[in-house]
């Protein structure tokens, strides 16, 4: 699955991804990222199985795609 990061607690190190088109917002830990967290912009992640508090779905195999900027950037700015 495909989502962009739109919460991020750092002090507690977890936030929520929401996917697109029908908002729905998927808990993740930053101990869920393969590789260097960037704790902003889209992404691509796995369901896990839910967290005990409130059953919510979680995010695993987190990897980062990339950024607002890069991704509309490119388009605004053509490609530069």
């Amino acid at each position: 699955m495909m989502g962009t990061i739109t919460y991020f607690n750092a002090a507690r190190g977890f936030g929520f991804i929401t996917v697109a088109p029908e908002g729905k917002r998927i808990f993740f830990h930053v101990s869920n990222f393969q590789g260097e967290p960037v704790l902003q912009g889209l992404v691509e992640f796995e369901l896990g199985a839910p967290i005990s508090i409130g059953k919510q779905l979680q995010a695993v195999k987190v990897r980062y795609l990339s950024t607002f900027d890069e991704v509309f950037g490119a388009v605004i700015g053509g490609g530069k």
